[in-house]
């Protein structure tokens, strides 16, 4: 089975982008570079998620869909 990994993503009052991924760390560092935030990598993408939404700054939301 192969899986990819979609990524919605966008600064706070912007639309969405999407972009596909085949590995999850490649999630992590385009999340990390979308929001030019690479000091805040200690947080984890779920620790980074609560704190983005915690300022306004922004979303993400990561699902795993199986290619077939």
């Amino acid at each position: 089975m192969n899986f990819i990994y979609v990524l919605k993503i966008r600064h706070s009052g912007d639309e969405d982008q999407v972009f596909l991924f085949d590995h999850i760390s490649k999630v992590s560092d385009a999340v990390f570079e979308f929001f030019q935030m690479d000091d805040q990598r200690h947080r984890g993408l779920d620790g980074f998620q609560h704190w983005l939404m915690d300022k306004d700054y922004g979303y993400f939301d990561v699902s795993k869909e199986l290619v077939r």
